[in-house]
C-alpha cells in the first residue's frame, strides 16, 4: 500500500506538468508606420507572432485544455480553455444564391471560454488564421487582436498579434476591424438576391 501511494505521489505531479500545452509565441516589433497607426488608439501595446495552427490543434474542441502562453518576460498566461459554442441550439447556416437557399454544415466550434488560476475569465475565438479575445487579469483586461485588423492592413500576416490592456486605450470614436464598405456591399447583394426570390 505504501509503495502504491508513493508511486501515485511521484506520477501525479508529472501528469499535471506534461498535461499542459505550451503556446509558441515570440515578441516582435512593428514598422514605424504600423506603430503610428497603433498609437492612434492605444498608448501601450505588445506585438507578437504566434503559431495559430498549432495553437488551434492544441486546444481540444471536446474537453478542457490547460495552456501556458509566454507572450514575453513580463506576460505569462496560465489558463484553462474549453469549447463554448455561442450559437443557439436552433442555429442553421445557409447560402443564398440565384438558384435558391442551400443549408450548409455547421463549422466546428471556434469559441472558447476559460479561466486563469486566480479565477479571472478568458474568452477567445481561435481558428487557423484568426484569433481575438479578452483575458481578465488582476491588472485589468487584456485584449488579443490581430495586427492586420487593428491597423486595417490585410497585407500583415495573420499570425501577428497586438496585445494591450484595455485601460491603455485612448479616447476616440473607435472602429471596427471589418471594413464597413465590404459589409455594405455584401448586404446590398444579399438584398438584391432576396428580392429576386
Amino acid at each position: 500500500m505504501k509503495k502504491t501511494m508513493l508511486l501515485l505521489l511521484l506520477v501525479l505531479p508529472a501528469f499535471f506538468v506534461f498535461g499542459q500545452k505550451r503556446v509558441d509565441s515570440r515578441e516582435t516589433t512593428v514598422s514605424p508606420e504600423q506603430e503610428k497607426k497603433l498609437q492612434k488608439f492605444v498608448k501601450k501595446f505588445k506585438t507578437a507572432e504566434i503559431d495559430l495552427v498549432q495553437f488551434r490543434k492544441d486546444i481540444s474542441s471536446l474537453r478542457e485544455t490547460r495552456i501556458l502562453w509566454d507572450i514575453d518576460d513580463t506576460l505569462k498566461l496560465d489558463m484553462v480553455l474549453y469549447p463554448h459554442d455561442v450559437r443557439s441550439a436552433s442555429f442553421e447556416a445557409s447560402i443564398v444564391s440565384e438558384t435558391g437557399t442551400q443549408k450548409v454544415e455547421l463549422p466546428e466550434i471556434l469559441t472558447y471560454k476559460g479561466y486563469l488560476p486566480d479565477g479571472n475569465s478568458v474568452r477567445l475565438t481561435i481558428d487557423d488564421d484568426f484569433i481575438y479575445g479578452k483575458i481578465q487579469t488582476e491588472n485589468g483586461d487584456i485584449k488579443i487582436d490581430q495586427l492586420r485588423y487593428a491597423i486595417k492592413d490585410n497585407t500583415v500576416a495573420a499570425n501577428k498579434l497586438v496585445i494591450y490592456n484595455t485601460s491603455d486605450m485612448k479616447e476616440s470614436d473607435g472602429f471596427c476591424g471589418t471594413p464597413d464598405v465590404k459589409i455594405e456591399e455584401l448586404s446590398q447583394e444579399s438584398t438584391r438576391i432576396h428580392d429576386k426570390l
